[in-house]
């Protein structure tokens, strides 16, 4: 993964420390990577240590918990994301093979 090597070496934020505007970009590109692998058996591929290091940090921070806020509070985030996303993957495979 391209990114784990663009990651600070101390980390655990993009940039080292302290949190930035470059891990409020990439939050929501690293939240959605995790729906990959039920999606359609993508995983990011092994060896990529800061990049695991670096979403997990970024996914536990109260702030970024705070602004995925799901719409609805008696199914997690990841479920509602997932059955968004199920549907899109359907349509576009069905798009494609007609």
């Amino acid at each position: 993964l391209w990114l784990d090597g663009a990651l600070d070496a101390e980390g655990p934020y993009a940039c080292g420390r302290d949190f930035s505007l470059a891990d409020c970009a990439m939050a929501p590109f690293a939240l959605r990577l995790a729906l990959l692998e039920p999606l359609c058996g993508y995983s990011p591929p092994a060896g990529a240590a800061r990049f695991a290091a670096w979403r997990g940090a970024v996914a536990a921070r109260p702030s970024v918990q705070a602004s995925i806020a799901p719409p609805d509070a008696s199914r997690g985030y990841t479920e509602q994301l997932l059955d968004t996303y199920r549907d899109y993957v359907a349509q576009r495979r069905a798009a494609a093979q007609q």
